[in-house]
């Protein structure tokens, strides 16, 4: 029987995503929708050297489904990153169209606490990422300062010198066969 070596990098992630998962995992969200919180783990045998060291922390459907993504964890640099739950529901809304994230914020509260806990509890830096700002509205366009010039931005005063020299090159030549 043949066992998979995984570098130091990767058996860090993959400890701590089993950790995770006999603690944190054991903490199911129940709503319409049951979510297990799930930490992940490196798929290969390597994180080259840390570099694809980042864990996402994850809410499972219970049945199946698609997973969402609150939060994420960087064994090499020791920083958590986990989501408010107005960013998770901005995210929801946005992926299901229209949809709410109906697990009730105070539950999903108590996890977040016990994630950050579970983090902080291994010397990792932990912070919470609210929701992005929404775009801001554009600033109504301002008119033009000349009202002639096209679209394309470029003056058309070339083109009016152009078009005045050739009606005077026109009439000196009219004006010298009479």
């Amino acid at each position: 029987m043949s066992q998979t070596k995984h570098t130091m990098f990767a058996s860090q992630a993959i400890g701590l995503a089993e950790l995770f998962k006999f603690t944190i995992g054991k903490n199911k969200l129940e709503g319409p929708v049951n979510y297990v919180p799930e930490l992940s783990a490196p798929e290969g045998e390597s994180t080259a050297g840390g570099k694809q060291a980042l864990q996402h922390v994850s809410l499972v459907p219970e049945g199946g489904g698609p997973r969402l993504v609150i939060g994420s964890a960087n064994t090499v640099d020791k920083h958590a990153e986990l989501r408010t739950y107005a960013h998770v529901g901005q995210i929801f809304k946005q992926r299901f169209k229209s949809a709410s994230f109906e697990i009730e914020q105070a539950k999903y509260d108590k996890l977040i606490d016990q994630v950050r806990a579970f983090f902080a509890e291994r010397g990792f830096q932990v912070s919470i990422a609210d929701p992005p700002p929404p775009p801001a509205a554009r600033p109504a366009a301002a008119a033009p300062a000349v009202a002639a010039v096209p679209a394309s931005g470029r003056s058309p005063l070339p083109l009016i010198v152009g078009v005045a020299l050739m009606v005077v090159v026109v009439a000196v030549i009219l004006m010298a066969k009479r």
